[in-house]
This record gives structure tokens, sequence and C-alpha cells, in this order.
């Protein structure tokens, strides 16, 4: 994930983050986000993903894919953006907390759901959460 605090630090840590990874998640709290997935999925595409985190509407999901995002990654449970993704051909991952939430999110089509925030909640939270689930 890059979170930079401006557009022109999205290339370089970009640059460097590619050396041993394959996907980049540009967040939407950088500051001109849309130009900088824009700039570095020009640049690096062909070397890894460039993907768009933090989205939480769909005209921003939209717009980031029109400017290259190979993938979306929501925090929040929010459906809508799952056919906007979908439409484009590109994997969603949205955001659950709760196991009605993340049952949801799956019955939605999310691609992935991501667990958060989850810095309180540990690998025994996920076991119980996926138990009853079908997730």
């Amino acid at each position: 994930m890059v979170r930079a605090q401006s557009r022109d630090q999205v290339l370089p840590l970009s640059e460097r983050s590619l050396r041993g990874v394959v996907a980049i998640e540009i967040t939407m709290t950088t500051p001109n986000a849309i130009e900088a997935i824009r700039e570095a999925s020009r640049e690096l595409g062909t070397r890894g993903l460039i993907g768009v985190g933090t989205v939480l509407d769909a005209d921003t999901c939209q717009a980031a894919l029109d400017a290259g995002a190979q993938y979306v990654v929501s925090p929040i449970m929010r459906p809508a953006l799952i056919g906007v993704a979908h439409a484009a051909g590109k994997p969603i991952m949205l955001g659950a907390y709760t196991p009605t939430e993340a049952q949801l999110a799956h019955e939605s089509g999310a691609d992935f759901i991501k667990i958060f925030p989850a810095d309180g909640l540990g690998p025994n939270y996920i076991r119980a959460l996926r138990a009853p689930l079908r997730i």
C-alpha cells in the first residue's frame, strides 16, 4: 500500500516497492490520487498490479478504474462498488468488521473481504468468523 503525503512521492515509493512486490495499492487519501494512479499505471503497470484503496463511493471507484487501477479495495461494506469493479472486469475487496458485514460482502459478490479495522482482533477472530460462515 502506498499512503503518500504528496503525489510526487507515489512513483518513487511504488518503484522501490515493486522490487519485491507484485501489487501496489495507492490509497485515495493520497493527494491527487487519481492522477497518481494514472501515472503509476502508465510507468509501472507492466511490472506489477496497480490498485486503488480507501474507495468509499462508486464515482471514485470508476475514476480510479478509468485511470488504470487493476483492483479496488474499500474499508467499508459498500455493495454498489462491486458492480462498478466487475463491469470493468476487475476484482474488488470490501471491508467488513462484523460477521453480518462479512457474510453480506460475500453474498454481494465481493472477490475478497478485508476485515477492517483488524488491529485489535487477531487470528482467533478470523477463525471464529469463518467457522459458521460460508466465506
